[in-house]
């Protein structure tokens, strides 16, 4: 059989989830697939339940070693894949049954190097369906087919676990291991500056669980959490802002973080953080107020500012 998907799972502390986890890849409608899994230094039964998975099903092959984090679990796994195509998937997630044969068909129907999907969440920790309805906004989104990375600077994340592409992809294009929370955005972001095409399905292959302090971190944006994202998002965006200044709308939390962060770096040339655009001349505009983000952008393109060239709402 051709199309060898070698599905990556790092693990760690799992055990709640894992062989609902490791039962939804099995079941996969596209069976031919090897399952690599990394035991991440648990502490928990995780290591012992691959283990007895991988004593009954030779296509699955595991490592254990100590904890590193998830993108240098990653980027381990990728040295023993053999597949024509690499998929992601979460220890404690579920990817529904025809989930892998679904993205490698969209994948070569749109002659795409990366796919990822819509997803349904799960809170692990507590119920509440307006906060479902809000993560899931975050990940079931449209791209922008003439900027793809729109979208995702805007606060949109293309699922991790969903992530299907070619091999060849992920041999040029490494994880950064130094990084914690955005490991996926800045290696989406990565991708995109060098022009491979990314795409997204609008149906839902796969369930992402959350926790309590996800929905927090994204709710009141939290600092620590934002820190490395909003690095991702500066480093991507560096050329367009690069010899202009730079202005800042919404005088919140959010902008004083960005405000921090860019007057780090003495290559920009930050000027100020301000409710509004007036007498605004060839500045760069940061927008980090969320609430009224669409009047700005109204207001920026009715004065001749284009989106992403001119101005990023985060």
């Amino acid at each position: 059989m051709k199309d060898l998907v070698s599905i990556i799972m790092p693990v760690y502390n799992n055990e709640k989830y894992l062989k609902e986890a490791i039962e939804s890849v099995l079941n996969q409608t596209h069976n031919n697939i090897e399952l690599l899994i990394l035991d991440d230094g648990s502490s928990d039964k995780s290591l012992s339940i691959i283990e007895e998975y991988a004593l009954e099903n030779k296509n699955i092959r595991i490592i254990s070693r100590e904890n590193k984090g998830v993108a240098n679990s990653i980027r381990e796994l990728l040295e023993y894949a053999n597949g024509e195509y690499i998929a992601r998937m979460d220890g404690d997630d579920v990817s529904y049954p025809n989930r892998i044969e679904t993205q490698i068909k969209y994948l070569k129907d749109n002659n795409l190097s990366l796919v990822g999907t819509y997803v349904d969440i799960e809170i692990t920790d507590y119920k509440n369906e307006d906060d479902k309805l809000f993560c899931e906004k975050i990940f079931n989104f449209k791209l922008d087919k003439d900027h793809q990375c729109l979208k995702i600077l805007n606060g949109h994340r293309i699922c991790h676990g969903t992530f299907l592409g070619k091999t060849s992809l992920f041999q040029k294009i490494n994880y950064n291991v130094s990084l914690k929370t955005s490991e996926d955005l800045d290696f989406i972001f990565e991708l995109i500056k060098q022009n491979y095409k990314v795409g997204m399905i609008d149906k839902k292959l796969y369930l992402n669980r959350v926790n309590s302090n996800f929905v927090h971190e994204q709710k009141c944006l939290d600092e620590k959490y934002n820190q490395e994202i909003l690095l991702s998002k500066i480093k991507f965006l560096e050329d367009r802002i690069f010899n202009r200044e730079i202005l800042i709308i919404g005088k919140n939390k959010y902008g004083n973080q960005l405000f921090e962060i860019l007057n780090r770096n003495s290559k920009f040339k930050v000027k100020e953080i301000c409710e509004s655009v007036d007498n605004l001349k060839n500045e760069y505009v940061f927008i980090t107020d969320r609430y009224n983000s669409e009047n700005i952008e109204h207001k920026l393109t009715t004065l001749g500012k284009k989106n992403l060239q001119d101005f990023i709402a985060l």
